[in-house]
């Protein structure tokens, strides 16, 4: 599990997560203020709940689910602007 919580003073996170394959939960609750965050996900295919809550923009490029075959929870509850460039959901079957 790796939580991102309360972190309203974080900007910035480019991450590629390669060392945490078997990572099975990836929580981001209240980081308000990130402007950008840039996340490769490829590498969590163990990945099960993702979440990204309360968010004021999102901007979701290209097809970043496609890894991620076991993911069954995505939650974006109250996320004010999600903009989706690409059909970023559409291997999304299981959830």
């Amino acid at each position: 599990k790796l939580y991102y919580n309360d972190c309203v003073n974080l900007k910035k996170i480019h991450a590629t997560f390669y060392c945490i394959k078997n990572l099975k939960m990836l929580k981001f609750v209240r980081c308000e203020n990130s402007k950008d965050i840039s996340m490769e996900l490829k590498h969590l295919s163990s990945l099960r709940e993702l979440s990204f809550r309360h968010y004021v923009k999102m901007k979701i490029k290209g097809d970043p689910f496609n890894p991620l075959t076991s993911l069954t929870y995505l939650n974006l509850n109250g996320c004010i602007k999600v903009e989706i460039i690409y059909n970023g959901f559409k291997t999304l079957g299981s959830l």
